[in-house]
């Protein structure tokens, strides 16, 4: 049995999450012990119990679960990956559902919080970084090149920046300004909002009143290039999407016939990267680049909890490692995932 009073890694994420499968094989390989938990299990499989007193002035308890229970300030590191919201029984109304989310929230939120543990990432830092507004001011101050962008619900804006762009001798994107993942309300399923190219005649004057859309004049690509940052080292791997239309535009649509390469960045760049992961107060950055016919590398976006795992299987790139020697505290990213 392991110790329960010995520091713990924590892995929150869903139960379903091959990516971390990962992460728990390698820490299995390596008899390192740690904890995978979803907050999802609360209350049906997880109780909590914690107290403070004057005379000790901490808290003290533990998250306890049927496999094993988790001490407050037991925590060696956080890996906040992609963990699901608390599941309450069908029975409660709306407003009682509300009240126990709120309750729950508060509760594991400032208890997780406490812990003088490693995070990768910390969670307010991760919310933060998702803003795209955020992200390409913090790249452009890096000194990243980034595509230009209008984020409006003005169709009158989006028609004349579509023309300029035309003007130019560039085609226009629509994004998604935050998840791309919708469901679906008819069939329940999730389903993945692409980038594609939009025109004048394309646009919903009702729709985009309705909902700020984001913009960006289209960048010509050699490669499409995902890095995985982790501290200060950096992975890099190039994607050809070019053999289909809809690839060239966004290359999640055409994996089945995507090419890979490792590639190495300038330092310039890498270091830049590096810089602006930091600067969002992450210790982990999933980012995607363009890298132009003419050598140029245009910064699109960063996701502070983006997928990896299949880029270590096409090119082996070691980002699993890097990412169990950091929440073992073997590298130098204490610094920049800390947080009390």
């Amino acid at each position: 049995m392991p110790d329960s009073s010995a520091p713990t890694i924590l892995v929150l994420t869903q139960q379903i999450d091959p990516t971390a499968d990962f992460v728990a094989h390698e820490f299995n390989r390596r008899s390192v012990p740690f904890v995978r938990m979803d907050l999802g299990e609360f209350p049906s499989r997880m109780n909590l119990s914690a107290s403070i007193d004057s005379g000790e002035g901490d808290w003290k308890g533990a998250f306890h679960r049927p496999s094993r229970s988790v001490r407050l300030g037991g925590v060696r590191s956080v890996w906040w990956r992609r963990p699901t919201s608390f599941q309450f029984p069908e029975h409660l109304t709306r407003e009682e559902r509300w009240f126990a989310r709120d309750e729950a929230s508060a509760a594991f939120g400032g208890l997780l919080r406490l812990q003088d543990a490693f995070w990768m990432n910390y969670p307010e830092a991760s919310m933060r970084a998702e803003f795209k507004p955020i992200q390409l001011k913090a790249a452009r101050r890096r000194g990243l090149e980034i595509p230009r962008t209008l984020i409006t619900n003005s169709a009158d804006e989006a028609r004349a920046f579509i023309r300029e762009n035309r003007r130019a001798g560039h085609r226009t994107v629509y994004k998604t300004l935050a998840f791309s993942d919708v469901v679906n309300p008819v069939s329940g399923e999730n389903e993945v909002i692409y980038t594609s190219v939009i025109t004048e005649d394309d646009l919903d004057d009702g729709l985009i009143k309705i909902s700020p859309c984001l913009f960006q004049q289209e960048v010509a690509k050699k490669l499409e290039l995902r890095v995985t940052v982790v501290g200060d080292k950096v992975f890099t791997a190039g994607i050809d999407a070019s053999a289909t239309p809809e690839g060239r535009v966004d290359f999640r649509t055409s994996y089945s016939s995507i090419t890979y390469r490792h590639l190495e960045l300038p330092a310039a760049v890498s270091d830049a990267l590096v810089a602006l992961v930091r600067d969002l107060g992450l210790a982990f950055g999933a980012i995607d680049l363009i890298l132009t016919p003419d050598e140029r590398y245009v910064f699109l976006e960063i996701n502070p909890s983006g997928q990896w795992a299949w880029l270590e299987i096409e090119l082996g790139l070691p980002i699993t490692a890097a990412i169990c020697d950091a929440l073992q505290g073997a590298t130098s990213l204490q610094s920049a995932g800390r947080h009390g």
